[in-house]
């Protein structure tokens, strides 16, 4: 076994004898589980972060990771040091506020949990989507006259210009 320091001071077990493994190993968890501090700042963001996954699950990570994506592309095109990269941004957003909804958890339970149902409460709350209803545009227009006259032998007796159907007169009534 080895243990392997990251340069945020955090110590890794890794179980192997190749160093060289160990520090692939550590290099990995260390990207998918970012250091959070144990300011209010943080703590603040993971319990806001809990509210908005109980509104809707996974939207406190994605939010996080736009945030990124955008602050990344403000600050690429005038720095040196900070490349665009709209993938890797989103990403590291994103297991940034996973870490602290997860931090937030195993330090304040009860409050996550009031966060999270509450964020649960607030998205039943929300408006139903309209997809249901019925467009706002007409279904079914009207031909106009030209195009009457067009389509007057096409569609036979049943053509809504037309007085007369086969056999019977429209304007006559049923008791003659």
């Amino acid at each position: 076994m080895i243990t392997v320091t990251l340069p945020d001071g955090r110590k890794v077990d890794v179980r192997t004898d190749d160093p060289e493994k160990a520090a692939k190993v550590a290099h990995t968890w260390s990207t998918n589980n970012p250091k959070v501090g144990h300011s209010l700042r943080e703590k603040a963001g993971g319990i806001a972060g809990q509210y908005l996954d109980g509104v809707l699950p996974g939207s406190s990570g994605f939010l996080r990771g736009v945030r990124e994506v955008v602050k990344n592309a403000i600050v690429a095109p005038f720095s040196d040091q900070v490349d665009f990269e709209p993938v890797r941004s989103y990403d590291r957003g994103r297991r940034l506020q996973n870490a602290r909804n997860r931090q937030a958890m195993l330090d304040n339970p009860n409050i996550s949990g009031v966060a999270q149902g509450a964020g649960m409460v607030a998205g039943m709350a929300l408006p139903a989507p309209r997809s249901h209803r019925a467009p706002p545009w007409p279904r079914r227009r009207r031909l106009e006259p030209p195009r009457q006259a067009l389509m007057a032998p096409c569609l036979g007796p049943w053509h809504p210009t037309r007085t007369r159907s086969p056999g019977k007169d429209r304007t006559s009534s049923s008791a003659d």
